[in-house]
């Protein structure tokens, strides 16, 4: 396997195996980003444990693409380092950020 994508929501469900495979350096993991969970309304709570929890995957991942230069300042504002990154709009090409 040269690289492995991931969804970014299903990263509960994944986030232990990223965390995993990102230490080992054995597999480069790519997260695909459409929306960040803790930007949806809901209750302060679980908005701040899903940004824990998103925060955690995203920054175990070698890179990231994002679907909206929107989507790309979310999760820049939750990793503490800038990866990686291209922003593809579906249905078009791709630019790089």
């Amino acid at each position: 396997m040269d690289v492995l994508v991931v969804d970014e929501l299903c990263h509960p469900s994944v986030v232990l195996l990223v965390r995993g495979l990102s230490r080992q350096k054995k597999i480069p993991v790519v997260s695909l980003n459409h929306l960040l969970r803790s930007t949806e309304p809901k209750l302060p709570v679980l908005g701040y444990l899903y940004r824990v929890v998103e925060a955690y995957f995203l920054n175990s991942v070698d890179a990231h693409v994002h679907n909206s230069q929107d989507t790309a300042r979310q999760v820049l504002a939750l990793i503490r380092q800038e990866l990686p990154a291209v922003v593809a709009y579906p249905g078009q090409g791709s630019l790089v950020v």
